[in-house]
Formats: structure tokens, sequence, C-alpha cells
């Protein structure tokens, strides 16, 4: 009788944290990420699009723009992984204990 308790008490949390409680990879949440790292990768992507439409050309001002877009997002994305080490350690240093 203690066993089946106990075994119905596992299911059934079992059953309440994979409904309730979300599964993200290791990664998944980015501190780092802000409303300007949006703006770049809307931009880029944006850019991409109207750069493919016309057959991905090598050269133009759709080629220049779409370089440029895509040069500061993977420029803001270095540099934010980069400072993400720094930044964290200097606000937990900064951190008063209340």
């Amino acid at each position: 009788m203690i066993d089946w308790d106990y075994n119905r008490i596992v299911y059934v949390l079992q059953v309440c944290a994979e409904s309730c409680v979300p599964k993200y990879h290791k990664n998944f949440f980015k501190y780092w990420w802000d409303l300007e790292m949006d703006d770049l990768k809307g931009k880029s992507i944006a850019s991409c699009k109207l750069w493919k439409e016309p057959g991905r050309p090598r050269s133009g001002p759709v080629f220049d723009k779409y370089k440029r877009d895509k040069s500061a997002y993977k420029h803001g994305l270095r540099l934010r992984q980069s400072n993400k080490t720094e930044r964290y350690t200097n606000d937990l240093h900064e951190a008063r204990p209340y």
C-alpha cells in the first residue's frame, strides 16, 4: 500500500512538472540581449530579404546595405558576448546585500 501511494505521488509530480515547468536549453536566456540587438537583427533580416529578391547581387547599393546591416549585427553580437563576463562580474560585485 505504501509503495502504491509513493508511486502515485511521484507520477502526479512528474505529470505536473511536464505540464507546468518550462523546458529550455542551457543558454536559452541571453541576459545581454537588449532592444538594440532586436533592432539590429530586424534590420539585418530585412536587408537580407531585400538582397535576395534581385538574385543576390555582389555589388551595388542593395549589396552594400546588406553587408553593412549584417556587419553591424555581428559586431553587436560579438561586443555583447565578449562583455557578458565582465558585466556579469561587475554587477555581482556592485550588488549590495540588504
